[in-house]
């Protein structure tokens, strides 16, 4: 009796090292396929990309179904889909599926900051103009963690957005971070714009800012 419990428990072991492996395999593949498709000048080559990308980020999902970050791509990859297609009007049900994806991922990973970047970038886009709610996002972005340079860049250009609707604690997280954008050839024409609504209160920023 002992030994076919200690086989059903090295089962279950084996069987549960198989499904984590296979997880982070679909994490780091999910991961892949959305940053070959953000780089992507707006197409149709991109609109496949994007699509490709969500499939293989539900397929992560399936696997790691409490997974925040992996979830969070999903937000992303949709949000992109919906505000950024070869179609020049904003897709809602897409940005709704968007919204949806996001607020699921801010629950299972509260200190990740991507999914608040993205409802922030989501609210921003419903609403065509700065609300409080998204500026809450705002906020809670820069209270977590960014787990790459897209969900910086997501947060700056949010919070440029919401510059009027930020307190001077969260102003000064964005300008020091935009300034260290400013820095990076591969992201400096993305935060130039972040820099200018940012205005006067860009800070000791402005003397290494490129005349726009």
């Amino acid at each position: 009796m002992a030994t076919a419990a200690f086989a059903v428990a090295a089962l279950a072991v084996m069987l549960l090292g198989v499904t984590q492996t296979m997880a982070a395999s679909a994490s780091a593949r999910s991961s892949a396929v959305l940053r070959a498709a953000e780089i992507l000048p707006r197409g149709r080559d991109r609109d496949t990309m994007l699509a490709r990308a969500h499939e293989v980020i539900v397929d992560a999902v399936k696997l790691a179904p409490s997974n925040g970050e992996i979830r969070g791509r999903d937000a992303r990859a949709l949000y992109l889909q919906a505000t950024t297609a070869t179609v020049e009007d904003i897709s809602q049900p897409l940005l709704t599926a968007a919204e949806a994806a996001a607020v699921q991922a801010a629950k299972d990973s509260p200190d990740d900051a991507g999914a608040a970047a993205t409802l922030a970038m989501i609210a921003l886009a419903r609403a065509g103009a700065p609300t409080p709610a998204g500026a809450q996002w705002v906020v809670r972005s820069y209270g977590g963690r960014a787990r790459d340079l897209e969900t910086v860049l997501w947060r700056a250009q949010a919070a440029g957005a919401m510059w009027a609707l930020l307190d001077a604690r969260v102003k000064l997280a964005a300008a020091n971070e935009t300034c260290q954008l400013l820095y990076a050839p591969q992201t400096r024409a993305r935060a130039e714009p972040v820099a200018i609504r940012m205005g006067d209160e860009f800070g000791e920023c402005a003397a290494i800012r490129p005349a726009f």
